[in-house]
């Protein structure tokens, strides 16, 4: 993939929507589908860190993303479904459920684009204490799609043996891997992998 002038560092991203490299993955099953992954050289803890800053700050990622606010947040019976949520954008074999964030989406301009509420749960392997997965779960009103997110149910953003993944949850009869939501994937991973360097944490 051609490098760009403001790539982050170890930035060589890998596409995973080949049938090629269907093989290629980390833990979450079908529907999820994984889009690309990056060399991932930081630790659960500076992956946890980068994570809740871009969720308590989406506009880093979209600037027709005004703010969040925070809804709730807990690490009490985190695994809780909410509103419409379904088993398709809960459950994670292997892993368990430490945190749960709330946010309401605030656009730049209201006039063009709804709010949206997300819930996104922070997931660590049965064995760890540290969340090696964040997935958002999109609660979508008739079904509407708001202009600044990508029109797929789910995102979800894991840590798995040295490389850092994207991947999508699709709406139904929806094609998650068009041109559009290629290029914001790529986006997301890139701007997930360029914050790891800016954490104060040490890796």
């Amino acid at each position: 993939m051609p490098s760009r002038r403001n790539d982050p560092r170890e930035w060589n991203p890998e596409s995973l929507v080949d049938e090629r490299t269907q093989s290629i993955r980390g833990r979450l099953q079908n529907p999820w589908k994984y889009i690309y992954s990056n060399v991932a050289p930081y630790s659960a803890e500076i992956f946890t860190h980068v994570a809740l800053e871009l969720i308590h700050h989406p506009e880093r990622n979209s600037k027709n993303i005004r703010r969040a606010d925070i809804l709730y947040d807990t690490d009490l019976n985190p695994d809780v479904p909410l509103n419409s949520e379904t088993a398709d954008g809960q459950c994670v074999t292997g892993m368990r459920c430490i945190r749960t964030i709330h946010r309401r989406l605030m656009p730049r301009n209201p006039n063009l684009d709804d709010e949206l509420e997300q819930t996104c749960r922070f997931y660590a392997a049965d064995d760890d204490f540290e969340a090696t997965l964040v997935t958002y779960y999109c609660h979508f009103v008739n079904g509407k799609v708001p202009y600044y997110v990508p029109d797929v149910l789910g995102i979800g953003f894991e840590l798995f043996e040295g490389r850092v993944y994207i991947a999508y949850l699709p709406l139904s009869s929806h094609d998650c891997t068009s041109d559009r939501l290629l290029r914001v994937a790529l986006n997301l991973l890139r701007t997930f992998h360029r914050h790891w360097y800016y954490t104060p944490l040490l890796s």
